[in-house]
């Protein structure tokens, strides 16, 4: 069966008149959510990467990437 947007709750649907830069910064909330949670494992796993992706459902690389990614 297919989902059509008739199916979605009202909350899923993004309405014509929001802008792309609303997108984008939904977005970038959604990777600031992710970071919180990966830092959090990581803190309660004491630095274990390992059992920080097994916990989380992840790669270790995808552990390593977003750590990367966002270091200053």
């Amino acid at each position: 069966d297919l989902i059509e947007l008739a199916h979605l709750p009202g909350h899923m649907l993004m309405p014509a008149s929001q802008s792309a830069s609303d997108e984008i910064t939904a977005v970038a909330g959604l990777h600031d959510m992710k970071d919180r949670l990966i830092r959090r494992t990581l803190e309660e796993c004491g630095g274990h990467v390992g059992e920080a992706a097994r916990r989380l459902g992840i790669d270790r690389t995808t552990i390593y990437r977003r750590m990367k990614r966002r270091a200053p």
